[in-house]
């Protein structure tokens, strides 16, 4: 009876230390599925960060000037001297037109002009002989004649200087010259058509500088009235140029604003369509990378770390700013946001932290 009562409590205390080995051995080996079941991330905090507003729109190039090429005589095109759709400098000859009539009447100008001085030297020698003579001799009505013969000449050539300066102006008239500078349409007349007064023998743009239009809302208008921020155009090539100014014309609900641009190089054409970007005063918005934001099927995303899992929060984004975008809802400052390790993510996930990204 000694004996049997010895082996119960010693079986006993085994049975206890044997389930006490297989509860750790089973806790470890659950914490450590848990750690090989969590998907490893780096995160990166949101911070506050300056960017500017940038809205876009969709505008127009414009000609400051449009000009119509005109003769102001008429007269057979002799030559066109400039290609279709070439650049063309204010004073630059753009046809010649015949000029053999016009320098006919400036030589009969000319010999007008000659035997009106003519007529006035003997007019003047006439009147000299009779103030020379005993007066006498000379009857009252003769002098009054003389004198009056003079500045008669003189008025002949007056009239034949201003006759001739007319036919020279005709003259160099045919010479059909750029008035602004700019690009040059198509010759609407070739050699050997006759032209008269008035008719449009070619049209001319200014590109430099050149104008886009565009709508504004005027609720945007009145959030960007003094147009603050920077305006920029970007063409198909993704150039930018800066705004130089602007004006609006607010007979309509939409405002049509006009911005100038320098274009020296003459990339922007007339009634080409370009991406207008008008941006607003700097303010602070929250930043995190472009690269941890997803897109779904109505809107934009992220994780964020919080409590070991990745919980997924819609966000709404703005611009962008080197590697970085803004967003304008959806998160706070200081939220740890999922950059490497999104891509098996799933809302509520098991995740492991093992680092920030630094941008």
């Amino acid at each position: 009876m000694v004996r049997k009562n010895f082996y119960k409590p010693a079986v006993f205390f085994a049975v206890l230390i044997l389930m006490t080995l297989f509860a750790n051995y089973s806790g470890a080996a659950d914490l450590a599925e848990m750690q090989e079941m969590s998907t490893q991330v780096r995160t990166y905090r949101a911070t506050y960060g300056a960017v500017w507003s940038t809205s876009e729109y969709i505008g127009k190039a414009e000609a400051i000037q449009t000009v119509n090429v005109c003769p102001e005589v008429s007269a057979r095109i002799a030559k066109v001297h400039f290609k279709d759709g070439a650049f063309v400098k204010a004073g630059e000859t753009l046809f010649t037109l015949n000029n053999s009539q016009y320098q006919a009447t400036v030589n009969l100008r000319k010999a007008e002009l000659s035997k009106a001085e003519a007529n006035l030297s003997q007019a003047q020698k006439y009147l000299s002989r009779l103030k020379a003579a005993d007066r006498r001799s000379v009857p009252a009505s003769d002098m009054d004649t003389a004198e009056s013969n003079v500045k008669q000449a003189q008025a002949e050539i007056a009239q034949a200087k201003a006759s001739l300066q007319i036919a020279q102006i005709d003259l160099n008239n045919v010479k059909v010259k750029a008035p602004i500078s700019g690009k040059i349409g198509r010759a609407q007349f070739t050699q050997g058509n006759y032209v008269t007064t008035g008719t449009v023998l070619a049209v001319i743009n200014q590109i430099d500088p050149i104008r886009i239009s565009f709508n504004l809302p005027d609720r945007e208008y009145m959030n960007n009235k003094n147009l603050e921020g920077k305006a920029q155009i970007i063409l198909a090539d993704g150039n930018l140029y800066d705004g130089l100014g602007k004006k609006v014309n607010s007979s309509t609900g939409t405002l049509t604003t006009w911005l100038r641009f320098d274009n020296k190089n003459g990339v922007i054409f007339p009634g080409s369509l370009v991406r207008v970007l008008l941006s607003s005063p700097e303010e602070q918005m929250i930043l995190i990378p472009q690269a941890a934001i997803l897109s779904g099927s109505d809107s934009d995303y992220v994780y964020i770390v919080q409590n070991n899992k990745a919980v997924r929060r819609k966000i709404v984004s703005g611009v962008e700013k080197g590697n970085l975008k803004a967003v304008k809802s959806g998160l706070s400052a200081n939220d740890y946001v999922i950059v490497d390790g999104i891509q098996s993510l799933s809302d509520g996930a098991a995740v492991q932290v093992i680092g920030q990204v630094d941008f």
